[in-house]
């Protein structure tokens, strides 16, 4: 079975608490060798998409799979940058001052505080 180990930092040891992602086609069985990482095998529906895999023991000491969930993201409720930039707006002095303040400015606009 080909497999591809990922370490998000490079090398082996130093991924976040030890914990690396290993791409496969299928998941091996689950096993005390098998624990401290994520697997991420292809989805069924969709093979851009990964299923996230980690191995689990069991109530009676034996290993299984656990799904914790995919790689798929649904950004539709996150701002485009169209509708950012049709929002943009130059701010006042006095509209800025009242912004930092934490007081409350023309409800119909969207400010976009930029502090450089």
């Amino acid at each position: 079975m080909a497999t591809t180990t990922i370490y998000p930092y490079g090398s082996p040891g130093t991924a976040v608490g030890g914990m690396g992602y290993i791409l496969v086609q299928t998941l091996p069985t689950a096993s005390s060798a098998t624990t401290g990482a994520v697997y991420l095998v292809p989805n069924a529906q969709d093979s851009s998409i990964k299923d996230m895999y980690v191995t689990v023991q069991n109530v009676g000491g034996g290993y299984e799979w656990s799904k914790i969930g995919t790689t798929q993201l649904n950004l539709s409720g996150y701002a485009t940058e169209a509708w950012v930039e049709a929002r943009d707006v130059d701010l006042t002095v006095a509209e800025y001052e009242a912004l930092v303040n934490g007081n409350q400015v023309d409800p119909n606009k969207r400010y976009f505080v930029d502090e450089e």
